[in-house]
């Protein structure tokens, strides 16, 4: 995927607008996934993988090994 740093002065109680030169990067990486297909294509089929790793058959397989393993101790 792509990260993007939130600048440190953004906290939970933040009341103010971002800068456009806070903005700026954001909108470029929209901008670039907007304009590119493949690269769009790349970071939907990452997402997917990792949605994948998340999902509940893995994390309750995952969950299941590691109480048996631990009950085997």
């Amino acid at each position: 995927g792509v990260a993007l740093n939130i600048p440190r002065r953004f906290t939970p109680t933040t009341r103010t607008v971002p800068t456009p030169t806070e903005v700026a990067p954001w909108v470029d990486a929209v901008a670039t996934i907007w304009d590119d297909d493949a690269y769009a294509q790349t970071l939907a089929q990452r997402a997917a993988q990792e949605l994948e790793r998340y999902s509940f058959r893995n994390v309750a397989e995952q969950t299941v090994a590691f109480f048996n393993d631990v009950a085997s101790r």
